[in-house]
């Protein structure tokens, strides 16, 4: 899950992702947990699963501007894009890393779901 906080940072990379069209879809943690809650309880409530165990692993990974915007090119919206429109993403992704100090550091949120066959 792509974590966002709220920060200048964070609210600066949002506003920037929707007027592109959308990198990632971005979560504050209380939506990823939300969001965790609600497939545990699916995989629960099927019938076919005893209650899973859920792992978390919060990790951060920092970029470049260059590095983050090949992160942001694997996006399935984002493929779609003409040149100039990827092109001025990478401009306005250039301009917030300059003026967040040359990097993107983005927080990942990994999730587990172990659950047993009934």
């Amino acid at each position: 899950m792509y974590i966002t906080y709220d920060n200048a940072f964070d609210r600066e990379l949002r506003s920037i992702s929707e007027q592109h069209g959308g990198f990632a879809w971005f979560l504050p943690e209380a939506e990823c947990e939300k969001r965790i809650q609600t497939v545990a309880g699916e995989l629960n409530d099927s019938g076919l699963f005893q209650p899973p165990t859920v792992v978390r692993a919060l990790w951060k990974q920092t970029y470049t501007p260059d590095e983050y915007y090949g992160f942001v090119l694997t996006g399935n919206a984002f493929i779609q894009k003409t040149e100039a429109e990827r092109q001025a993403a990478y401009q306005d992704i250039k301009q917030l890393a300059q003026h967040h100090g040359g990097t993107a550091e983005r927080p990942y949120l990994c999730v587990l779901y172990l659950a047993q066959k009934r």
